[in-house]
């Protein structure tokens, strides 16, 4: 009998009522019966068949927000349909009470169940025009999606990833902790999931997580070779024809024994370009381009492509890192002196060592460009002429102090 009074209250919305029966241990789930008695179907506003009906979809139905949210906190089965396959979730969504809906799906219910009329919660919400409600059931649907596909990259099931990727619009997902697809991919050591990752075309392989790393910087922190054999594999070669009218050339950055570095702009992106010095010969800049495009590397400033390479004044067009060099940023952290970006000790050791383990060279602190994006280069080129002396003590290798050749 308390049951009834449930649906009774349900109906009319009396919560003080309900919580005193769910105090009582009253049933959330239980259902009307064929043989109720004319109040329960006259209370239910003119509707004279309410069989298989819980507290829960009477209130969802009735849009009653206050009695929805006490019969679930009690427990109520947010999935649990009447007779016509109609769940609380379809039935709001049908009405248009979208803060019902909003309360139902915060629950997680399975928003794909079909009504015997073949219907979907979204469908019947999108039938209705309810556009609203068509978007919240749309973004929930993308949001479970993207977790599910989350999780099997994580676990290696390609199997389960193929028909998950075919429904998502956009590969560039992103998890709480920042980490994009191929992040997680490589994190958890899934070569055939990065492998399948890696031919979607529009997935974007230079995505940065939180901490700055692309996919190929820690496909190389992982050691594993599977991983950074896919990875680098799919790194661009420099596009080696810029064209000058797409080259924009501002303010100058810096200058050596035979060239100038200025701060410009390609296809609306910063870049560094290096000019030749007018009456120098152009192989250095040559031998530089040949160099680069052989020892591509993350740690290494990568090359863009370069501009009038076939004139008496060719320019190379560089990655802009807008950080400074590592030298001015170190004395300035020495003297406690604020700075563009902030790295620790560790993570420019880390630059260094690997720049040492792919190219066996003499490092000098002004060479090593940084990023406010928490990334840093190399910007040396890199041929066994490099190192002219032996420079500052704490950057040159060992052999050269010693006057041996490498």
């Amino acid at each position: 009998m308390n049951s009834h009074r449930l649906h009774e209250a349900a109906l009319h919305g009396n919560i003080s009522r309900l919580r005193t029966l769910i105090s009582e241990g009253t049933k959330v789930d239980g259902t009307l019966k064929k043989d109720e008695t004319p109040i329960y179907i006259a209370a239910h506003n003119g509707h004279d068949d309410i069989n298989g009906v819980s507290p829960l979809f009477i209130a969802a139905q009735n849009g009653d927000v206050n009695i929805v949210s006490q019969l679930i906190s009690a427990g109520a089965n947010i999935n649990l349909a009447e007779r016509n396959g109609y769940t609380p979730l379809y039935t709001a969504a049908e009405q248009g009470y979208i803060d019902i809906v909003e309360i139902l799906v915060s629950k997680s219910p399975d928003i794909d169940i079909r009504a015997q009329n073949g219907l979907t919660s979204l469908m019947i919400a999108l039938k209705n025009q309810l556009m609203m409600i068509v978007d919240l059931l749309k973004n929930e649907k993308v949001k479970r999606l993207k977790l599910l596909v989350i999780s099997a990259v994580q676990s290696g099931d390609t199997e389960k990833l193929h028909p998950l990727l075919s429904e998502i619009e956009n590969p560039n997902i992103v998890d709480q902790d920042g980490n994009y697809l191929l992040h997680l991919a490589i994190k958890n050591i899934q070569p055939a999931v990065l492998k399948n990752l890696v031919k979607l075309s529009s997935i974007n392989l230079n995505f940065c997580n939180k901490i700055g790393g692309t996919p190929l910087t820690h496909c190389i922190k992982s050691d594993n070779l599977e991983l950074i054999d896919t990875m680098f594999e799919l790194v661009p070669p420099a596009n080696k024809q810029v064209e000058s009218i797409d080259l924009i050339i501002e303010s100058p950055l810096g200058s050596s024994g035979c060239a100038v570095v200025y701060k410009g702009e390609y296809l609306n992106k910063s870049v560094a370009v290096k000019t030749l010095i007018t009456n120098k010969s152009p192989d250095t800049f040559f031998r530089e381009v040949e160099t680069m495009e052989k020892c591509r590397s993350p740690y290494v400033l990568r090359l863009i492509g370069v501009c009038d390479f076939n004139s008496t004044s060719p320019k190379l067009v560089l990655e802009f890192m807008d950080g400074g060099d590592s030298r001015s940023y170190l004395n300035r952290k020495k003297n406690k002196l604020p700075t563009l970006t902030n790295y620790s000790t560790l993570e420019i050791a880390w630059v260094i060592a690997n720049v040492r383990c792919d190219f066996y060279v003499t490092m000098y602190a002004c060479f090593m460009m940084m990023c406010r994006k928490k990334s840093q280069r190399v910007t040396r080129k890199i041929h066994t002429t490099m190192t002219q002396d032996t420079g500052t003590l704490y950057w040159t290798a060992p052999e050269v102090l010693k006057g041996r050749h490498y």
